[in-house]
């Protein structure tokens, strides 16, 4: 028998988004949730994953909100060192920077003792066509699943070759 999995993204993003989503595991509404690094509730917020035992905890990546946590970006953020809103739409994104963002932003979960079991991403910019790419290959390092990339993707890891001959040798 297969396993449900009802997911709320955005852990971390405020004190009322971490009580609405540890409500919904003790209620049993939802069995695993998505973890925000970038925020600044994310000390409190790891707390309160160990508090309430909650399980089943995914990366929540950013790249759309706020602050990264790397500072030396170029295309992925704007004047004021903002993530793009639009990065969407963005032609000019350097794979290398979202792979080095993805990877502070693992680990700074990683090391603050959060076991990371999948991943997905905020505002679901992982399923862009010029940034997939980048999660496909960052998931298959990290051997963690990844969210649905999109239904037009039929074989997302053919793309490795792409990353692989572009920045995968940095990594």
């Amino acid at each position: 028998m297969g396993r449900v999995v009802f997911n709320a993204d955005d852990l971390g993003l405020s004190e009322g988004v971490n009580k609405g989503i540890i409500e919904c595991y003790e209620n049993g509404v939802v069995n695993s949730s998505s973890l925000m690094t970038t925020t600044i509730h994310f000390e409190d917020t790891v707390k309160l994953i160990a508090k309430h035992g909650l399980t089943n905890i995914g990366l929540h990546f950013n790249l759309t909100e706020g602050e990264p946590l790397l500072k030396n970006h170029k295309t992925i953020v704007d004047k004021e060192n903002q993530f793009l809103r639009d990065i969407h739409f963005a032609n000019n994104v350097d794979a290398s920077e979202v792979f080095a963002e993805l990877e502070a932003q693992y680990l700074k979960a990683v090391n603050a003792g959060v076991a990371i079991t999948h991943m997905d991403s905020h505002h679901h910019i992982h399923m862009t066509a010029n940034l997939r790419v980048v999660f496909v290959a960052f998931a298959k390092k990290h051997k963690l699943p990844l969210r649905k990339i999109n239904k037009t993707t039929r074989h997302p890891l053919r793309t490795l070759k792409f990353f692989n001959d572009t920045i995968g040798a940095k990594y």
